[in-house]
């Protein structure tokens, strides 16, 4: 069996970290309010690289600075095996939402085996969701079958979700076996009543690569799904100069409809890679190609987010857009570059869109002389057009990044109980470890308080990272200031056998008894402005 080179992920070494959070100054300007700052999970590259961050914000529980902390973690493996699916293969490339508009929370995980034949391998998708907007109250399990067989046996890779009224959607790049055989994109439907999923193959074949779903904020039953990509004449995402503005109609069905809409924008480019640089070290980061890494979208307005590289000094940049969808074809309203000075490289963004119509977006940034660090930025939405504000620091990288890659993604979103807070998980360079994640939640005022005044809003966090390491496991964490909250040994709930034809489907209790769904519950009581990093160690004393 072919596939292709780069889909065989390797590691790198490690080094050791400090961590610091450089304190706001007062402002009389409009400004990025950072509310809270923590520390999320940290890693070697030479067991585990990238990280893959990112984060969902639900309703129910204060995530808050300065304070003692429990972190609940569950074992991904662990979480899937224990239920009737029938036992877990290799996990990879974790995403996870909270669907603001059906109050639940949802995440998913490739769940494959790449066998010496087609006939050996599988590529599925395992998916969950939970049974309220708390998710220790259990989830819902459904598992896809995700080889469409174009190319003899097709692996789903980089998973994108999204959401509408009416469905949950998932996007993948299908690499085939066969070397004749084009890359493709599938969508994966997941009928929100039912978990009926609905897997199509996107016509264009080659020339679709990363079409990103958009968390559709305000859709209503009926709407249309919304997608970006970055369009390339000769496939994949080497660069061009139109970004692709998809829309899906007949979601839930094995037919729907997709027209794609060619916007142009200023030229870009993204391949072979797009790198950072890092000072007075040789190692140069991956920071992937020109793909779109996220959408969003409300009022009509899609949001989306790539790295491409500069022409004029051949840095990479951050590249952001809003694309107006309320004409009777798909028109762009603004972008912009974040352009931090001479050599200063910005990727791996994520964006997002709240109900006051401001824009929120977390990057990572490195040149030669700051290592890769961790910022938010954002606008007001009566801000001059094609603007952001000043980005904003929020964890210093202290060390030369080892790995060879850095991201795959990062996350942004919205707190769906104010609808104005936005919340950001990305990576940094400790010092203390190979690689760190940091989790922020910041607005956009018009006048900045003074250091320490802002108080975070009511919310829970549920950070996804998946945590491959030696035992290949992934895991995900409630973060919560709650000093009550528990986790229990089996998660309640039911499951699903996903069926990819939208027929009848077979409903199960989950029986507590059918494995360990064992968690790490722990509390740092230090007087510390950061969380401890999520790890299998005792914390520090």
């Amino acid at each position: 069996m072919h596939l292709p080179k780069f889909l065989q992920r390797r590691c790198r070494r490690p080094t050791a970290a400090r961590l610091i959070l450089e304190t706001l100054e007062t402002r009389d300007l409009l400004s990025v309010n950072v509310q809270s700052a923590f520390r999320g999970q940290t890693g070697n590259p030479a067991v585990l690289e990238p990280p893959d961050t990112i984060t969902a914000a639900g309703p129910d529980v204060i995530v808050e600075k300065n304070s003692g902390a429990k972190l609940l973690q569950q074992d991904l493996k662990s979480f899937f095996n224990a239920s009737p699916l029938g036992g877990v293969l290799s996990q990879s490339d974790v995403v996870v939402a909270f669907d603001e508009l059906a109050g639940r929370f949802v995440l998913g995980t490739l769940d494959f085996k790449l066998g010496a034949t087609a006939a050996t391998s599988r590529s599925r998708f395992d998916f969950a969701v939970s049974n309220d907007s708390n998710p220790l109250d259990g989830f819902t399990l459904a598992r896809y079958d995700m080889n469409d067989g174009a190319g003899g046996f097709d692996f789903a890779d980089y998973p994108r979700i999204g959401y509408n009224a009416d469905a949950w959607v998932i996007s993948f790049n299908m690499f085939p076996a066969l070397p004749t055989a084009d890359i493709h994109v599938d969508t994966l439907a997941i009928d929100k009543s039912t978990l009926a999923g609905h897997r199509v193959e996107v016509p264009g074949g080659s020339s679709n690569f990363t079409m990103t779903p958009a968390s559709m904020h305000d859709a209503r039953p009926g709407d249309p799904m919304w997608f970006t990509e970055s369009f390339s004449p000769v496939g994949g995402s080497f660069g061009g100069n139109t970004i692709s503005v998809v829309q899906m109609t007949n979601v839930l069905s094995n037919t729907p409809t997709f027209t794609i809409t060619q916007v142009a924008v200023p030229d870009y480019f993204g391949f072979p890679f797009v790198f950072g640089l890092q000072p007075f070290s040789p190692f140069i980061i991956n920071t992937d190609d020109s793909r779109m890494f996220n959408s969003a979208m409300r009022f009509g307005q899609i949001v989306a987010a790539q790295a491409v590289v500069d022409f004029d000094n051949f840095a990479t940049h951050v590249r952001w857009y809003q694309f107006d969808t309320t004409g009777d074809a798909p028109i762009l309203a603004q972008m912009g570059n974040i352009n931090q000075g001479l050599n200063v490289n910005t990727y791996y963004p994520s964006i997002d869109i709240n109900m006051a119509g401001d824009l929120g977006m977390t990057f990572m940034e490195s040149s030669d002389s700051e290592y890769m660090s961790m910022y938010v930025t954002g606008r007001k939405k009566a801000d001059p057009l094609n603007t952001m504000q000043q980005p904003v620091l929020v964890f210093a990288g202290h060390d030369v990044y080892q790995g060879g890659r850095a991201g795959d993604y990062s996350g942004t979103t919205v707190d769906p109980v104010d609808g104005i807070t936005f919340w950001s998980a990305n990576e940094y360079k400790p010092q203390d470890a190979g690689w760190g994640t940091g989790i922020a939640s910041f607005s956009i005022n018009n006048a900045a308080p003074p250091p320490g005044t802002a108080n975070p809003p009511d919310s829970e966090l549920l950070f996804l990272e998946p945590a491959r390491r030696a035992s290949s496991s992934l895991n995900f964490a409630v973060l919560s200031h709650d000093s009550v909250m528990t986790m229990p040994d089996n998660l309640p709930g039911a499951v699903i056998d996903g069926d990819l034809n939208g027929n009848k489907q077979q409903r199960r209790d989950v029986d507590p008894s059918a494995g360990d769904r064992s968690h790490l519950v722990r509390e740092e009581r230090a007087n510390s402005d950061f969380w401890d990093s999520v790890s299998s160690q005792p914390l520090p004393q």
